[in-house]
């Protein structure tokens, strides 16, 4: 998950690369803070190692994404304006209106490449959580302002 979340932001920008090695150090200890911090307890008596699960891989690469989006719009963007991945993916929901999911992962995942489709998905819900978004559907459902 960590090598496919990285080689998709592995990109050149005009004037300097967005992802570095120490990117990879970053992922390796959001995994390490969220697993220790969520599993302590679980761990056997005497015993130091927590094994991580896929839910904190994926919290972990969540929170990377957030900072690529950051140094993306931080090194080329123009008007500065800092808005989390939840908010822009809600942004265009508003501009589009009504639309469909599968077409508006194509936009943020594939064209813009602002997350990855996980991240995307999670986002979905958590809007709709929030009240934001209405969904009709489970598949492919239309998603629209609330």
């Amino acid at each position: 998950m960590v090598k496919e979340a990285f080689l998709k932001h592995n990109i050149e920008l005009p004037n300097r690369p967005l992802m570095l090695l120490r990117d990879l150090e970053t992922v390796s200890r959001f995994i390490n803070v969220i697993t220790t911090t969520t599993r302590f307890y679980e761990r056997a008596p005497y015993c130091s190692v927590i094994n991580a699960s896929d839910e904190d891989v994926h919290k972990a690469i969540d929170l990377w994404e957030t900072i690529i989006d950051l140094r993306k719009t931080l090194y080329t963007g123009t008007e500065r304006e800092i808005l989390s991945v939840k908010e822009k993916v809600f942004r265009e929901i508003m501009e589009m209106g009504r639309v469909k999911t599968r077409e508006l992962e194509k936009i943020i995942v594939d064209a813009k490449n602002l997350c990855s489709r996980a991240t995307f998905y999670r986002k979905i819900n958590e809007l709709r959580s929030e009240g934001k978004i209405g969904q009709d559907g489970l598949r492919d459902s239309d998603v629209y302002p609330a």
